[in-house]
């Protein structure tokens, strides 16, 4: 056991110091993230009652995060990206921190946070994926990649239920509210974030050179990529956005949410590694056609029998599906920027910031669906016919992969 830690520590010491700064940075996000993007929605539901809220205040960063991938390329002429990449990564904590000090029940006051923390979101990812590029080589990405996503599911199993069950635990034995506990834990994961951007503070990173923000001209596959993205946009953030509030509000409580998140992420990266050991460049299509059937399947399920079973398979299914649908398509989406302007790399930039645009697209007329579909129906019925437009879309995923 301790030759083989040894050595695994040996094989991360070859990457470079900046590499291993990054990772280690991430590996202390990921703790931070259930708060950040899944316990969130709990709160503000339990703030207002009113799941057009909820969408409102995720409505808002679809929309900023786009645009400061665009901001993130003027910044980065004028700004070292360590600093704006540490800017992201703090500021991520401080507006979560605005929701949970100064909660509030007007629609307007949660868009307008909504769309601040888009802002932080934005310039911190926007630098991440440039900051990973150029650190690694082509042949290191491999396992960097493996490590990075192993250490993210590992805090999606760990930390969702011990931030639950100590939101619950404590409210059921008087030691603290609710919302006293909330307001530990973002304080809490905020010095969290401090403490990744510190980690990362001397790095030795260049700014990349970016020549424009826009690609100039779309040929045909490229357009039927960023179609895709759009379709992958609608999975993308109900991946996040309905589990927290089919359980908060057909189930329960943030303990018994929590436990459901870590149950769906073992499963999740069991299959995953499975596939990443086994699947090849031909299965790509075969893996993303399964996980179409998958979130169809328990979509359907949970339209025609709401219980307690069907809402469990459904929170596995989505998990699945977001996993399964990453592996698929986004090495698939790579593989068409490298393909594009002869591999030009130094152009590189503005393919990602329009792919980012089309996936917030579908982002945002996923939220509008599911605010069309409250005005419609009833809140419980909207949650569940919400997952039928998904599934439509991730059909539409398919037919584009395969043409």
């Amino acid at each position: 056991m301790f030759q083989s830690i040894k050595r695994e520590v040996a094989y991360f010491r070859k990457l470079n110091d900046a590499a291993q700064k990054l990772l280690i940075s991430s590996a202390v996000y990921d703790v931070a993230q259930p708060l950040l993007f899944v316990f969130i929605n709990a709160f503000i539901w339990r703030s207002t009652n009113n799941l057009m809220s909820v969408g409102l205040y995720n409505l808002g960063f679809f929309i900023t995060i786009p645009l400061c991938f665009m901001l993130n390329g003027w910044l980065l002429k004028k700004l070292h990206i360590s600093f704006i990449f540490i800017t992201g990564l703090v500021g991520q904590g401080l507006v979560t921190g605005l929701v949970f000090f100064f909660p509030s029940n007007n629609i307007v006051q949660l868009l307008f946070l909504g769309a601040l923390q888009g802002v932080p979101i934005g310039l911190y990812w926007a630098n991440r994926n440039f900051i990973t590029i150029a650190t690694t080589s082509n042949q290191e990405r491999t396992y960097y990649t493996a490590l990075e996503t192993s250490v993210e599911t590992l805090a999606n199993i760990l930390v969702p239920i011990i931030f639950g069950w100590t939101l619950v635990l404590g409210d059921f034995f008087h030691l603290y509210s609710i919302q006293q506990a909330y307001r530990g834990l973002i304080l809490f994961v905020t010095l969290l974030l401090f403490w990744a951007g510190w980690i990362f503070r001397d790095a030795q990173i260049e700014n990349p050179v970016i020549k424009r923000i826009f690609v100039a001209q779309r040929s045909k596959k490229w357009k039927k990529s960023l179609s895709m993205e759009f379709c992958r946009g609608f999975v993308d953030r109900m991946g996040q956005f309905l589990p927290s509030l089919i359980v908060i509000t057909l189930l329960g409580n943030e303990g018994t949410l929590g436990t459901i998140q870590s149950i769906a992420g073992l499963l999740n990266v069991i299959v995953l590694y499975f596939l990443g050991r086994k699947a090849g460049v031909h299965h790509r299509l075969t893996i993303l056609k399964y996980s179409v059937m998958l979130f169809a399947g328990v979509s359907l399920l949970l339209n025609v029998w709401l219980s307690v079973f069907s809402i469990i398979v459904f929170l596995t299914g989505i998990a699945l599906t977001e996993g399964l649908e990453w592996i698929s398509v986004n090495p698939i989406q790579m593989e068409v920027i490298e393909s594009e302007e002869n591999g030009n790399s130094t152009n590189n930039y503005a393919y990602v910031v329009e792919r980012e645009v089309s996936l917030n697209i579908g982002r945002v007329v996923a939220m509008c669906a599911f605010f069309a579909l409250i005005q419609a129906s009833s809140q419980s019925t909207a949650l569940r016919l919400i997952t039928l437009v998904v599934a439509a879309s991730q059909i539409a995923l398919f037919w584009l992969a395969r043409v």
